[in-house]
């Protein structure tokens, strides 16, 4: 799911200079964290990618491509496969067992493009990093991360002796003419040069501007077919990169082919790599080949990969934020994309890669707002997740259900308080209780109005779990009892022995052993009668231990 191919580094060309301090920084011994910032298109991820490339002395190298705001119990769990470490069972351990396994031996982490992981005011989505960062900094370690940002995330004043920032601007003249040589732009040296000045050395701007000429004039160009257009072309680059990219996308879209272009806004849907197969899929009326995508990546407005399985394909982010920004309508192109996942979903697995397929169909049935059938495949990938600890992943697919899903009808009603139940749930597996008993409140609320009994019931047992596991044994005895008498109109039996559980657990931690074992009889008879094996055994093993 987290890609962690590094880009490719064809056509490099100077940062000597950059290359040179890295690579010192690496082997200096107080140095944990060395972070490059500059804005979109300077080159950020490759030079980091030369520098992993290069980086020796490390017992192992690992690429993280924060394409997505990945929550840090994804990342970690995925980080400590990777290094071929055992994976905590639960999830409040997962930052002390990765910053203890990164100091086993000398590792080379990348995070790239961390800007995804920050809000707009810098803030963090997911804080666990800022508490990973903060323990990295202050502990002894071999390993160093690098990371490229936009913008360089704060940290406590403390940790700033460990860390080393280099603010990345423009290719060196030199290295731009070189870079153009490269792409087949030729041309007297003086207009060249005064060519890559006025861009400011800004490498993706180059290349979108040679895709440009090589569009207009064939394979080999002269830089005086820019002729007087160059500062219209350039825009307003020297004052606002973003303008003249987007200057330059708008003239380098208005040379594809209708197919080619219908192509490009059309692959921006998706959100990891894609191969030719899954870019076929998103315009099933013409024939897309992989020589298509090569003649994008030929424009500069795609990057490649080559992996065993072949070539894969991905979106620069700032040409990626434009083309979103710019696409219309893109509603069939989203239901390509569930068609496609759908035809390549598997049917188990172990890994949240084995599920990728369904996390992004919930991803294009919340872009197209039908939030119904994304309730469904949260619904469906429920226990995979939670069975295998990815509590934070349930988090952010039923947070984003919360905040965008407006219910119309009784049955959306219950699936919304399905989605507060889940978040309250799992709140409570994270050791979070109070949080977890807002949700459970609300979906009591929203039972009630409704006048579903067993989601009310189920709720109530909930909550009597909640405040259980908080200490608050008597709030927790009056929320089972209240479940007690709902369940025993429904006949549910999974909630009404949950709750009968509950109460045996409860009257147990007040030392009221007698009633406990009430309880624990009450449940385990009605188990023996449904033939639930499994939880037969829990009640016993209760029975036993009060």
């Amino acid at each position: 799911m987290i890609n962690e191919l590094p880009p490719e580094t064809q056509n490099w060309h100077g940062r000597i200079d950059e290359l040179a301090q890295m690579q010192e920084w690496l082997q200096a011994d107080n140095v944990r964290l060395i972070g490059i910032t500059g804005a979109g298109g300077y080159g950020k991820s490759s030079l980091v990618a030369k520098v992993y490339a290069t980086a020796q002395s490390f017992e192992k190298k690992v690429w993280a491509n924060f394409s997505q705001n990945y929550p840090f119990a994804l990342w970690g769990r995925w980080l400590l496969e990777k290094l071929g470490k055992a994976t905590p069972e639960k999830e409040a351990d997962l930052l002390t067992a990765v910053c203890n396994n990164l100091r086993t031996g000398r590792y080379l982490l990348v995070l790239d493009n961390l800007e995804t992981l920050l809000e707009a005011n810098g803030e963090w989505h997911d804080k666990t990093y800022y508490d990973f960062l903060l323990r990295w900094l202050s502990s002894h370690t071999e390993s160093v991360i690098l990371v490229t940002s936009r913008e360089q995330p704060q940290l406590p004043p403390n940790t700033l002796n460990y860390c080393r920032w280099l603010p990345l601007k423009g290719l060196s003249t030199d290295a731009g003419v070189a870079l153009l040589e490269d792409l087949d732009i030729q041309g007297a040296d003086p207009e060249i040069r005064e060519f890559v000045k006025q861009a400011d050395g800004h490498p993706l701007l180059i290349k979108l501007v040679a895709g440009v000429l090589h569009a207009d004039e064939g394979d080999v160009v002269d830089i005086s077919a820019l002729r007087q257009n160059i500062f219209e072309i350039l825009g307003l680059h020297r004052y606002d990169s973003q303008a003249s990219i987007g200057k330059i996308l708008d003239a380098s879209i208005a040379r594809l082919t209708p197919k080619l272009e219908q192509l490009l806004f059309n692959l921006s849907v998706y959100r990891p790599a894609f191969n030719a197969t899954a870019a076929a899929a998103l315009l099933p009326e013409e024939e897309v080949t992989q020589a298509d995508l090569r003649g994008l990546v030929k424009r500069s407005l795609l990057q490649e990969n080559k992996l065993e399985s072949g070539w894969v394909f991905e979106f620069q982010p700032l040409i990626l934020a434009y083309l979103k920004q710019q696409a219309g309508d893109l509603s069939k192109v989203h239901e390509r994309a569930i068609a496609y996942y759908q035809s390549i979903a598997q049917e188990s697995g172990w890994t949240i890669e084995d599920i990728t397929a369904e996390l992004e169909i919930f991803h294009h049935h919340c872009e197209l707002k039908q939030y119904r059938q994304a309730y469904n495949i949260l619904y469906s990938c429920y226990n995979f997740l939670d069975l295998r600890g990815y509590y934070t992943t349930i988090i952010e697919l039923s947070s984003r259900l919360e905040k965008e899903w407006q219910p119309s009808n009784q049955d959306e009603n219950r699936k919304f308080a399905g989605v507060l139940t889940s978040l309250g749930s799992t709140y409570k597996s994270l050791g979070q209780y109070q949080q977890a008993i807002d949700y459970h409140q609300q979906s009591l609320a929203i039972f009630r109005e409704i006048g579903d009994r067993t989601g009310e019931g189920g709720s109530l047992c909930n909550l009597g779990n909640a405040y259980s596991d908080l200490g608050q044994y008597q709030q927790a005895i009056d929320y089972y009892q209240q479940a007690l008498i709902v369940l025993g109109e429904t006949g549910h039996h999974e909630f009404l022995t949950n709750s009968l559980h509950g109460l045996g657990n409860t009257y147990r931690s007040l030392g009221q052993y007698q009633q406990a074992i009430d309880y624990h009889q009450q449940s385990l008879a009605i188990y023996l009668e449904i033939g639930d094996r499994k939880s037969e055994a829990a009640s016993l093993t209760s029975l036993g231990s009060t």
